[in-house]
């Protein structure tokens, strides 16, 4: 059984999917996994190079774009790990990125979620915690 399950809803996306996938292989975590990719009827042939790249992949065709919601409900009914990573196609993994979270989760047994930090194209940390809008907010952001 594996100990984490990575899940991914795709649309259309086929390259970023690819290079996502690419990146999981490169960096695993250090645990038993399984990675389940649903595809919501993407016209760019992403499943067929999911397929064709990747055959260790669960791969899940939906036959029509349920959804991004719907899509994790579905892979989530097919996960069969310990912990579960939603993740979306657009995302590379780093170095020791999976093996941290789940270090993380198994260090706070009563934490539901843990969140990773995001780098962007520019080598930047982007944002990706933040409480609700408000105009003092907003106003920090366009003046720095």
């Amino acid at each position: 059984m594996p100990t984490l399950s990575i899940l991914i809803v795709n649309w259309n996306t086929r390259d970023l999917l690819l290079a996502c996938l690419a990146s999981i292989r490169e960096f695993p975590p250090s645990v038993p996994f399984e990675t389940i990719v649903v595809d919501n009827a993407s016209a760019d042939r992403s499943a067929e190079a999911v397929r064709s790249a990747f055959p260790e992949i669960k791969l899940i065709e939906s036959g029509r774009n349920t959804g991004y919601a719907a899509g994790n409900n579905l892979a989530f009914s097919e996960a069969c790990g310990e912990f579960l990573l939603t993740l979306n196609p657009d995302t590379e993994m780093r170095a020791g990125t999976l093996d941290a979270a789940l270090d993380a989760l198994r260090r706070h047994p009563g934490s539901g979620a843990v969140g990773v930090r995001q780098i962007g194209n520019d080598g930047g940390v982007q944002s990706s915690v933040r409480g609700f809008p408000s105009l003092l907010g907003i106003l920090g952001d366009v003046l720095g």
